[in-house]
């Protein structure tokens, strides 16, 4: 069955992309609006390219890094995701207990914020690359799924010691009155990382573009951004507060 989808894709994309000299460097980064332009017809066509493309495509083993999940086992991560972790802003979660000051209790409650985060990036690709595999409709693209890995990394940076106690309890006695978040001191924290590492020009080299991915990122961290809410025309905050109403885990 993936011969004849290869062959099928050879004969559909080969000629165009010949007249338009496309290279192999370029392959993950094309879409369905590329192939349009390029002649490709009919919708169908250019969507089973995609399709055969995006199954083929793979990064070197090389260029991937491979993490010793306690869950998940040996999992892999892009280049792109390793700039975000190696660096001070989201090394800070090795230090920060997952559970609070359950570990006082339970011995075997010590793991941290930054082993958690790995995992739900990780998980966050795969429902991603599931729905890109499964509703090629979609055109989900690889620089998609890189975002939503990316938020699924970061939705953390922002907790304080000892995770929720921080946010449910210090915080009300030390500042009474004032309305604080870890998801929003997160999106506060993935800007602050993003600045002082110099990601954005990276971000670029992967295909995301700038400053709209920025945004998407951080939508998925904590809701919509105040000045999104403040221009939508659709519909009112109390329309749409439950699609972004979850609490943080």
């Amino acid at each position: 069955m993936m011969e004849d989808d290869l062959q099928t894709t050879h004969k559909l994309f080969l000629p165009p992309s010949t007249d338009h000299a496309v290279n192999g460097s370029a392959l993950p980064y094309l879409t369905e609006a590329h192939l349009e332009k390029m002649g490709v017809s009919p919708l169908g066509s250019r969507l089973q390219i995609l399709h055969s493309l995006r199954k083929l495509w793979h990064f070197s083993p090389e260029s991937m890094k491979v993490f010793n999940d306690p869950i998940h086992g040996h999992i892999e991560l892009h280049p792109l995701l390793l700039r975000f972790i190696d660096t001070p802003q989201f090394q800070r979660l090795r230090h920060i207990k997952q559970l609070g000051g359950t570990y006082l209790v339970f011995p075997g409650a010590s793991h941290n914020r930054f082993e958690h985060s790995v995992g739900v990036g990780y998980l966050a690709g795969c429902l991603g690359m599931a729905l890109r595999d499964r509703q090629p409709e979609l055109c989900i693209t690889k620089q998609d799924v890189l975002c939503v890995q990316i938020a699924g990394l970061c939705h953390d940076l922002g907790h304080g010691p000892f995770s929720h106690m921080f946010d449910g309890l210090f915080i009300p006695k030390a500042r009474p009155g004032k309305k604080w978040k870890h998801e929003m001191a997160s999106v506060q924290m993935f800007d602050h990382l993003v600045q002082e590492n110099a990601l954005e020009p990276v971000m670029l080299q992967h295909g995301l573009r700038l400053p709209d991915d920025l945004t998407f990122i951080k939508e998925q961290i904590a809701g919509p951004l105040e000045s999104a809410v403040l221009d939508s025309t659709i519909l009112d905050e109390s329309e749409t507060e439950y699609l972004w109403d979850i609490e943080g885990r």
